[in-house]
């Protein structure tokens, strides 16, 4: 009886779950059913329930392939290139970052200039040179709650964007893409 509930439970909508669990489950079980299954699934996370085990049990459940790197950040596996996830909780926002290395015989002036041109193009993103690195984060905002689904599109949007901004200011001749050597400096 609790496996059938289980598997409805995870094929109806969130109004329908209520329902099934309210009628069909034991009253201790409902509870412990309902409120596991519901902070992954609801729509808008409470901001004082945002926190990295939540975020990544979010991911999980839409698919994302990911390593937890400790306590406070998650690696997404399945970029071409390195993206974490963290949770600030002083400022109130989830973090997404990344870089790209530069090559080390390249211009720094060259470098700098293609992290403000990067800087224009997404405003979204933030964009800075680090040593041999393009580096890039964007913020999502958490105060007030946490759509589920915004979260799920700025983690995909993230790398998508730096994606395309760093092909369109580089010109392939300043950045490494990862798992290439200096010599061959295209973005795939």
């Amino acid at each position: 009886y609790s496996t059938l509930i289980r598997v409805h439970f995870e094929l109806l909508s969130e109004y329908s779950e209520v329902f099934l669990l309210g009628m069909a489950a034991p009253q201790d079980n409902r509870k412990r059913l309902f409120s596991k299954e519901k902070s992954v699934r609801q729509t808008t996370i409470p901001e004082a329930d945002v926190e990295l085990k939540l975020i990544a049990a979010i991911l999980d459940d839409s698919g994302f392939e990911f390593v937890e790197t400790g306590a406070d950040s998650l690696y997404l596996v399945s970029e071409a290139f390195p993206v974490w996830i963290n949770v600030d909780p002083r400022l109130k926002a989830i973090v997404v970052s990344t870089y790209l290395s530069i090559d080390p015989d390249g211009d720094a002036v060259e470098a700098t200039a293609l992290a403000m041109s990067a800087n224009e193009r997404a405003p979204f993103l933030s964009f800075w040179i680090h040593g041999d690195r393009l580096n890039a984060s964007a913020m999502h905002l958490f105060k007030g709650g946490l759509p589920r689904r915004s979260l799920l599109a700025f983690v995909r949007t993230v790398p998508k964007i730096f994606t395309e901004v760093t092909k369109s200011v580089d010109g392939g001749h300043l950045l490494i893409a990862p798992g290439e050597q200096a010599c061959s400096r295209t973005i795939h």
